[in-house]
Parts: structure tokens; sequence; C-alpha cells
């Protein structure tokens, strides 16, 4: 076997051992280590935050200034503007059942928007200060805030009401999540997560291990674990009955600032300062794909049972890309 011949088969039989890749959804970015994936839109400033609907149509982001863009994947029409707020958006998130985007805004309001029509169906006003993080229930139900003011609010999203607020020793959290059961909501408080009964209004117990502030948390949707992302340029693994890490992911360089659940929350996606989002493999504790940005991720966002990406730069970049599976070599929504 000539020696061109020999590589060639040596490469096809490494290509069939390969674990998942992210790739652009369009063949407009670049390949190798600087790839960049399919360019959605572009905010004039920083990309604070992004969420992407369960079926992956609609992807919204949001920035340091005071509109949100949504792009539907669909189409391909020109992104909408929804304007309302008076100052950036810190935080946008989807409801389970895809039908509305919350943003949390530093005008101290919370804004609840229909995606299809992308029209503003309530103001949620009663916090005194930035609103840092919003949480959904996993029935869509309710929703909960944290703010700058010391304050946790429990709003009902179908009147727009508040109907619970939490005052005196509560976070003012850059992250938040709620339990699959829709009891819990777990807060961070710097170097820590804190996990509340909402009913209760009560600390029930915290989480401590990071050793810089944490940024982002989710749950899985069997409400087992937790995975938080922090500065200390890790992630970690939470079992939350057991109320203890039991991972910590390491691969980053740099800050990590989001991080997602996909495939079922078999996966997780995280997102750095780093210019880099890591796919990992949960039960494996395992990097299995890496993709490169040309500048600063800032967040991320996923389909939950599916395998479409989004993520935001510090230029104000927002991306879509896709985890192709290696045993199939089929990506989903």
């Amino acid at each position: 076997m000539k020696e061109n011949e020999r590589d060639k088969s040596v490469d096809e039989e490494e290509k069939g051992k390969q674990e998942p890749v992210v790739q652009p959804v369009a063949d407009n970015g670049k390949s190798g280590d600087g790839m960049i994936g399919h360019l959605l839109h572009q905010h004039s400033q920083a990309i604070t935050s992004v969420a992407i609907t369960p079926d992956g149509r609609f992807v919204i982001s949001a920035s340091e200034e005071p509109v949100l863009k949504i792009w539907d994947t669909v189409s391909g029409e020109e992104p909408r503007t929804l304007e309302g707020h008076t100052w950036g958006i810190s935080r946008v998130v989807v409801t389970p059942n895809g039908k509305s985007a919350i943003s949390a805004s530093w005008d101290s309001t919370l804004k609840i928007w229909d995606i299809e029509s992308g029209e503003e169906q309530h103001t949620l006003r009663g916090h005194k200060h930035f609103v840092q993080s919003v949480a959904v229930s996993p029935d869509s139900q309710f929703a909960i805030s944290s703010s700058l003011d010391k304050t946790v609010k429990v709003w009902d999203l179908t009147t727009g009401k508040e109907y619970r607020s939490f005052g005196g020793d509560t976070p003012s959290a850059q992250a938040t999540a709620i339990t699959a059961n829709g009891r819990f909501a777990i807060f961070d408080t710097y170097k820590k997560l804190r996990v509340w009964d909402i009913t209760l209004g009560k600390e029930q117990y915290s989480l401590q291990g990071h050793s810089h502030l944490i940024e982002d948390v989710i749950v899985t949707p069997d409400g087992l674990l937790a995975i938080s992302a922090s500065f200390d340029q890790t992630l970690k693994v939470w079992d939350l009955a057991a109320e203890q890490a039991i991972h910590t992911l390491q691969g980053h360089t740099d800050w990590v600032k989001g991080v997602a659940l996909l495939l079922n929350g078999h996966y997780a996606v995280s997102a750095s300062l780093d210019k880099t989002l890591i796919v990992w493999d949960i039960a494996n504790k395992q990097a299995v794909a890496t993709f490169k940005a040309e500048n600063p991720l800032k967040t991320c966002a996923a389909t939950p049972n599916g395998t479409s990406i989004v993520t935001g730069d510090e230029l104000g970049q927002v991306y879509l890309l896709q985890l192709e599976l290696p045993d199939t070599g089929q990506s989903g929504s």
C-alpha cells in the first residue's frame, strides 16, 4: 500500500471514532480552530443573554442595549426588534412551552413577550434596583427573579402579577434555576449556591466548592443534578440529594459565563471568555466537542431535547450552531 493510501485509510478509521463535533448551521463560517458559526444578527453592544425555543425555531438575544431581537431560523427573515425596556437587559429566558420570552432588565422591570407575534404581554414591576436574573418553572406557570434590591419575587406568568416576595437575607443572584418539581429555586451568592424552598421562602441548604464567583446554574430534567459555571474557570456538577459536588469539569482557561443543557440533559455546553464553547458528556465527565470563536463568549443556550446551540460574544454577535453526533452523523433541532 502506498504511503498516501495508508494515511488515507488511517484517517478514515480515525474519523469513525471521532466524538461529537460542533458545526455552523450554514456554510458561511470559517473552518478549523478559528471557525465561526452562522451569524444570525448583531447588536450594537455586548450580548448579555441568549435563548432558544425548544423546537429550535426562534432565537432571542439580549444585550447591554435596551432591546431584544428575535430571529426565525425557519423563515430566515430579518430579526424583529422588541422595544420597551429603558436600560440594558441582563437576562432572557424562554418558557418551557415555547410560547413566551421573559426579559430581566437593569431598568428594574421584567417583561413577558409573545414570541410568535413579538408583542409585549406584561411588564412585571416591583423590584427597586437592577433585575439580575430570572428563571421559569417547568410548567411555564410562574417565574422567579432576583434583584440588587435584595429581594426575590415570584410572578404569575398568566396574569403578570407578583404573588410572593422574599426580603431580607436573600441573594441578589446572577444565576437562578428552578428544580424539575417546581419546589426549589437555586441562587448563587458569590462562591456558593443556595437552595430555597419556594413555598416557605427559606433556604434549605447551600452548596460550596467554587473558588470564585458563580455566573450561571442549570438543573437537569430529572431534577437530580445542578451544574454551575464559575469565574474560577470550571463547572461543577452537584448531586442535589446528597447536597455536594460530584464532578468538576475543567477545560476552560478564562471565566465561564454560561451553561446550558442539550440532548435531554445528557450533555451540557459552556461558554467562556476564552473564546470557546465546550460540550460535555455529563455522565463521563468529559469534554467531547469544542467550538473556537474569534471573540470572548458571554453566554449560551441550547434546545433541551435537541442539538442546537446559540452563543453570543462581547462584540454583540449571535451565532447558531449544531452538535453533530458521530454514531449517526445526524443532528437535531
